[in-house]
């Protein structure tokens, strides 16, 4: 295999795969029943969340949670919403971002509008529909032409019973002939317990649905260990890549294998391999290129806090037989698991040396009010435009602007979801709290309730039993417990839940 064509090659595959590390005005992951899409809203197949987790403390967290991505309600009736976030921008004039949401929890709109001299001046639109269940059916775009909204984009989504998304049609309007136009479409089949078992991409051509890529996913103990990628060639598929995957006794990866069709044949290609601590959190990555042997490429290196949260990723190269230090990520996080600060610095001259800072301003309710990043030029300056967060509803969802800094607002509501709706209801407020809860459930079913209380590390730190209530109160504001994320669970006869909490 020849070395230039194989580097282009790999950066392709890089390119197309990283997509936890895509960067978007918005929203750059919409997450809905348990998928999760880029930018464009197009569905990501298991092969491309099969990605390595770089230097970004998300990419890092979902590496860490076996790849299982989570709508993480967290059965809170309260929720918090951002209600508007104004973005700064070196490349452009101010942009405020306005949003509504249903009292489910939708989002319903997305309005953009960007300053000129002392006014807001509309700039584009996003409106969505869910159906009962609170699937997104219909996510569409429109832009401002100066005195009315002019259609651009949008995407149609179906589902199967299991509230998974059968289908994807992207659609573009033709202001010529006044109606939509089939653009590109993705469908995929499920199996009874809901892994993924195909996906076949399709653009729209001169009337007709044209094959573009196939992916067919195998697994074992609910575990994705093979696909296969084929693509569309002359009329017929053509093999592509294959990926093998490989696991330890927690459901951690600790290999993915990527081979390349060439030559009637499947050749090695590609490899990576992860490391772990002995709490499964991803502490080594390596990635490989084949050329006659496996070489070196880049490995990534990744340190926790006590709470269990990252707080330093290190890139090193392979070059002239050794690994060399390349780029370093160094986070100060609060209580919520979000970073307050993360310093990027490169490696120069046998030193760490600044490169750009990313700081966030937080509520009591883990929503960031600002956001800045700074570039490091003999001293920190708002000079540059780079991807910036908006966290918010206690940390756990993102806002992801461009620009180099942001200020948001946010309001309250209480929230039913389907969710909600479909479970036993288990609520556990206030959360955050000072050590005092309340636990709420419809259905306990015994007449003792077992109350656990778990460290990050899995280390038990309380326990206690309680007679059983619709209504309990929890109070170990006298255990001298550290402030941070516990894991909270509530035992009866008949069921467990359990919880994420958060001391103060």
């Amino acid at each position: 295999m020849q070395n230039t064509k194989g580097t282009g090659q790999l950066a392709s595959f890089k390119l197309a795969t990283a997509i936890i590390l895509l960067q978007g005005l918005v929203f750059s992951q919409h997450l809905f029943s348990n998928q999760i899409f880029d930018d464009a809203g197009r569905l990501l197949t298991p092969v491309e969340l099969r990605k390595a987790p770089e230097m970004d403390e998300r990419s890092v967290a979902l590496f860490n949670s076996h790849f299982k991505i989570e709508a993480e309600t967290e059965n809170r009736s309260l929720q918090f919403f951002p209600d508007s976030v104004v973005v700064y921008s070196v490349q452009a004039n101010p942009r405020k971002y306005n949003y509504l949401f249903s009292n489910k929890g939708e989002l319903l709109t997305i309005l953009v509008r960007i300053r000129q001299g002392a006014v807001w001046v509309n700039e584009s639109i996003e409106n969505r529909t869910y159906d009962a269940l609170s699937n997104m059916t219909i996510q569409q775009w429109q832009g401002w032409n100066g005195s009315a909204w002019i259609n651009t984009s949008r995407n149609l989504f179906t589902y199967d019973n299991n509230r998974k998304i059968l289908t994807l049609t992207e659609q573009n309007w033709n202001p010529t002939t006044g109606s939509w136009v089939n653009f590109r479409r993705t469908t995929n089949t499920w199996s009874a317990s809901g892994l993924q078992l195909t996906t076949l991409q399709e653009f729209f051509s001169s009337g007709n649905w044209v094959n573009q890529v196939f992916e067919l996913y195998v697994y074992q103990d609910n575990n994705l260990i093979q696909a296969e990628r084929q693509t569309w060639t002359n009329g017929n598929w053509a093999n592509q890549y294959q990926y093998f995957y490989t696991y330890d006794g927690q459901a951690n990866l600790t290999s993915m294998t990527m081979k390349q069709w060439a030559g009637n044949q499947w050749n090695d290609f590609y490899r990576e391999v992860f490391s772990y601590n002995a709490t499964n959190q991803l502490t080594i990555y390596v990635s490989q290129q084949f050329n006659s042997s496996w070489q070196n490429s880049e490995q990534y290196f990744y340190t926790y806090d006590a709470l269990g949260f990252l707080e330093t990723a290190q890139r090193q190269l392979w070059q002239n037989g050794s690994w060399q230090n390349s780029l370093r990520r160094s986070y100060t996080n609060n209580n919520y698991g979000s970073f307050q600060l993360a310093l990027n610095q490169a490696w120069q001259q046998n030193d760490w040396a600044n490169q750009n800072m990313f700081a966030k301003g937080f509520d009591e309710n883990g929503n960031s009010t600002t956001s800045d990043v700074f570039v490091w030029s003999n001293g920190w300056q708002q000079s540059q435009d780079n991807q910036i967060e908006i966290n918010y509803n206690f940390g756990l969802k993102t806002l992801r602007f461009q620009g180099y800094r942001a200020l948001a607002g946010f309001t309250s509501m209480l929230v039913e979801t389907p969710e909600h709706l479909a479970n036993t209801k288990t609520i556990v407020y206030p959360n955050p709290s000072n050590g005092k809860f309340f636990i709420f459930n419809e259905i306990l079913s015994s007449d003792v309730v077992s109350i656990n209380i778990f460290a990050l590390d899995g280390k038990e730190v309380f326990k206690s039993q309680l007679p059983s209530a619709s209504l309990l109160t929890l109070d170990i504001r006298n255990e001298q417990l550290k402030p941070g994320v516990y894991v909270l669970r509530i035992a009866s006869s008949k069921e467990t839940k359990h919880h994420h909490i958060v001391l103060h």
